[in-house]
This record gives structure tokens, sequence and C-alpha cells, in this order.
């Protein structure tokens, strides 16, 4: 029985047929490859067009606004698509500029600036785990629009999504 082989950019699709196993039933995880093999079986989780949706988002030369609708866990969320890179400014400027304590503050800059440091390396080539977003919006069950601003989402947990946004 084949394995799973994840060495892909973040564009290309892992390819599957009727000898492929998943990462739950080969017996090497499904991992095959040179990733972290966390990271190797997250790629192989979550929507292929979304995450080349983020990965477009993620490209240097990216300047273009997507939006989208979200369905995770059984929650709508609507935003626009940015990168990984906007999203990590955005939150390492909160942080730096919040009304935090100063422990709390050093410990997320400690996190964060390994992630920044990983974008300036090589940021198109990047696994895309995560969905970015920027005027996110948390629908209500009553069908009221939260905003929340903005927004990092598993790709693996998100179960559905459509372009465009909830209409109020």
């Amino acid at each position: 029985m084949a394995t799973l082989d994840c060495r892909t950019s973040p564009l290309s699709s892992p390819v599957m047929d009727e000898n492929t196993t998943t990462p739950d039933d080969a017996p090497d995880g499904g991992i095959g490859s040179d990733l972290d093999p966390a990271v190797d079986a997250e790629v192989v989780r979550g929507d292929h067009a979304l995450r080349l949706l983020q990965a477009l988002a993620n490209m240097k030369s990216a300047t273009t606004t997507i939006p989208l609708v979200l369905v995770l866990s059984g929650q709508v969320i609507d935003g626009n698509i940015m990168s990984a890179r906007e999203w990590l400014q955005e939150t390492t400027n909160r942080i730096t500029s919040g009304n935090m304590p100063e422990p709390v503050r050093e410990a997320l800059k400690d996190i964060y600036a390994p992630q920044m440091g990983a974008l300036d390396d090589d940021d198109d080539l990047t696994p895309v785990l995560y969905v970015h977003m920027r005027d996110a919006r948390v629908i209500t069950s009553g069908g009221t629009p939260l905003n929340v601003g903005y927004l990092r989402l598993r790709l693996a947990e998100i179960s559905g999504w459509t372009l465009g946004r909830f209409s109020d």
C-alpha cells in the first residue's frame, strides 16, 4: 500500500488514488516527508482550494482582498483573507501597544518573533496550516455579526467555505 507523500509546496496538492493511505491508516502515519511530522500530517487535512487561496495571500507580491465565509464547528465566520505576515504584524502591534502586563507582553513577543523570522526566510514556501482574516465577524445564532477584527483559524478545522461575505 502506498503512503501519502506531502513533500509538496503549499500550492500543490497531494495525489491520492485507491492505493493511497491516509495519515490515520498508513503504517508510518502517512508522513513520508522531510517536514516535521506534526506539520506534515496537518498539510494533508483541510480543503486544498482554501489552502491555495491562503498561499496566494501569503505571497509577498499579493495585494488582493478575498472575502470569505467560513464554517467551523457549526459556527459561521466571515472576513477578508490576509497574509500570515500581515496577521503576525498586526498581532505583534497589538501586543506591544496593548495594556497587557509586561511579562505577558514579553512572552507573547517571544512566541511570535520566530514565526515572523520564518516568514522572512521563505514567505512563499511556508506550509499553510491556518487561514488568517481581517475584518472578521462571528455570525451569532440570531444572525447578528459580532466584530472580532483579526482572526487566525486552523485550516484543518474548517468544514466549509464560500467566497463572499455574510449578508446582514
